[in-house]
């Protein structure tokens, strides 16, 4: 992995002692998970494939596996806005829905004027 991977983690986390696991989990809300099997080994478990880190080829597999993750679901959490769900009141029933929902302003009406040609 490169040190610009870096910039896409959001958090790190020890789920396991034996072997020690660690759960990273991106900006995007995808997880991988990461196994240190001791002597310097290590062993990359995304989306359910393993990818060993003393084979080069599985360590750039690994590394196009994580870019894959980082594609899917793109929108940082820090950007996303909070939506009101739009069944909000669904199930108080339709008179209760109703008066929960707020009201549209009333447009004024502008009345049009007459042109003389």
């Amino acid at each position: 992995m490169s040190p610009a991977f870096g910039r896409y983690i959001a958090n790190i986390n020890i789920v396991a002692p034996k072997p020690t696991t660690f759960k990273i989990d991106l900006i995007n809300s995808q997880i991988f998970y990461v196994y240190y099997l001791g002597k310097g080994e290590y062993m990359f478990k995304i989306s359910g494939k393993k990818y060993y880190a003393e084979s080069l080829g599985d360590l750039e597999r690994a590394s196009d596996a994580v870019t894959a993750l980082l594609e899917l679901n793109y929108a940082p959490t820090e950007v996303k806005e909070e939506t009101a769900p739009a069944d909000k009141g669904a199930d108080l029933g339709p008179e209760l829905a109703a008066a929960n929902t707020p009201e549209a302003p009333a447009e004024e009406e502008v009345p049009e004027e007459e042109v003389n040609v």
